[in-house]
Parts: C-alpha cells; sequence; structure tokens
C-alpha cells in the first residue's frame, strides 16, 4: 500500500488540566492572530469536546504550520498537526 502525500494539516489544540481558560485565548489570539472573540470561540469548543481543529493549513504552508505547532507547544499548549 503506498502512502499518500497529504494535501494540506489541520491544526488541532487539545483540552488539559493545566492552562487556565484566559491563557488559551490570549495564546490563541497572540499566535494565530485570532480576535479575542474568534480565541474565545476555539477555547470553549476545546474546553467542551476536549480537542478542536483551530485551523487548516495548505501543503505549501507546511513549514508555516510546523513552526505555529512548535511555538504552541512552548506555550506549554497540546498540539497537533494531523495531514488531511
Amino acid at each position: 500500500m503506498r502512502k499518500r502525500k497529504p494535501k494540506g494539516f489541520d491544526l488541532y489544540i487539545y483540552n488539559d488540566d493545566i492552562n487556565e481558560y484566559e491563557y488559551v485565548v490570549q495564546t490563541l489570539s497572540a499566535l494565530l492572530s485570532y480576535s479575542t472573540l474568534q480565541a474565545e470561540n476555539c477555547a470553549n469548543l476545546i474546553q467542551i469536546n476536549g480537542k478542536y481543529k483551530v485551523k487548516s493549513y495548505n501543503i505549501e504552508d507546511e513549514q508555516t504550520a510546523k513552526l505555529i505547532v512548535e511555538n504552541l507547544l512552548d506555550f506549554k499548549l497540546k498540539a497537533e498537526l494531523v495531514n488531511v
């Protein structure tokens, strides 16, 4: 079976028991350039569902996506890129 090349990436952030809601909102606003309302909506869905796809990237944006994940991890958020 051949491994198919991804067409892009989805960025997921997972809920944890460490980071406070407001910290997640501020981090999403800063790193993803989201408005406060956008970041609050994402944080709510992360909290309710345990995880949430906060952003999608095209294959051409792979390096940017990986950098964002590294930054989120540096800020102690649980983040993952998933091939789509």
